[in-house]
């Protein structure tokens, strides 16, 4: 069994579009024993309110400003 946590750590928005901007996202995945079988880290770009992927993330997730 894995549990997985994650936290938007930042939200910067774009100088030149205010509808859009940057998430600095953080993961971490959690085997049966707590222990930790991997961490991440990533950026995704958002767009209104809907976060696409940028490097490394491979799904779409709605995101509330």
């Amino acid at each position: 069994m894995l549990h997985v946590d994650s936290e938007n750590v930042e939200i910067i928005p774009s100088r030149t579009h205010p509808d859009r901007g940057t998430v600095v996202a953080r993961g971490e995945t959690r085997n049966q024993r707590g222990e930790v079988c991997s961490d991440h880290q990533g950026l995704a770009d958002r767009r209104g309110t809907e976060m696409s992927t940028a490097s490394g993330w491979g799904r779409r997730t709605a995101l509330t400003p």
